[in-house]
């Protein structure tokens, strides 16, 4: 684990354009907070697409959230999407991260869409989006399987179109028909 995290160290600080495989929920741990690290030292905005926001899993993230809000200030910008929040009965008021997003949406920009229940986004791959150059991406939401990379514009500006439409979709579903004609 120690030449995992020194390798996604390093590619984090050198901006290398590597994808990163990772494939358990250490190396996941492992590469979000290097990715918040990454927009706290570049003053880029953050978006996610969780499925759940899963406590146990992001709790230990919101320190990390914390200091990007500090550090960062006016230029701070989190958007957040849980997709099927409310049709998973999920203790949002218990959760770190939810709740730090929700104390700072006054000063800063946040937005946080939650509670989403439509089946353009059901399947929508889980993500974590900085700026338009680094993120960490799951390929299957039944195994733990992801890529990520701290320089990857091609990726991350394609992640940022879909982060956008799903957002617009859920302000307006019938976008999703205009898209298919």
């Amino acid at each position: 684990m120690d030449r995992y995290i020194k390798y996604v160290k390093e590619c984090q600080q050198k901006k290398l354009p590597d994808i990163i495989d990772n494939s358990s929920l250490a190396h996941a741990e492992v590469i979000i907070k290097s990715l918040v690290l990454f927009a706290t030292e570049h003053k880029l905005p953050i978006r996610i697409i969780s499925g759940s926001l899963y406590k146990d899993f992001w709790d230990p993230i919101a320190p990390l959230l914390e200091e990007y809000f500090d550090k960062v200030q006016e230029k701070a910008h989190i958007e957040l999407l849980i997709i099927n929040a409310y049709s998973r009965n999920l203790d949002l008021e218990n959760n770190s991260v939810f709740q730090l997003l929700k104390e700072k949406k006054n000063k800063y920009k946040v937005v946080m869409h939650e509670g989403i229940n439509r089946s353009i986004v059901a399947n929508q791959a889980h993500f974590l989006l900085v700026g338009t150059e680094a993120y960490r991406k799951e390929r299957s939401q039944n195994r733990a399987v992801a890529t990520a990379s701290f320089n990857d514009q091609e990726e991350g500006k394609w992640l940022l179109e879909t982060f956008d439409f799903v957002v617009n979709y859920i302000k307006n579903p019938s976008l999703l028909a205009h898209q298919s004609t």
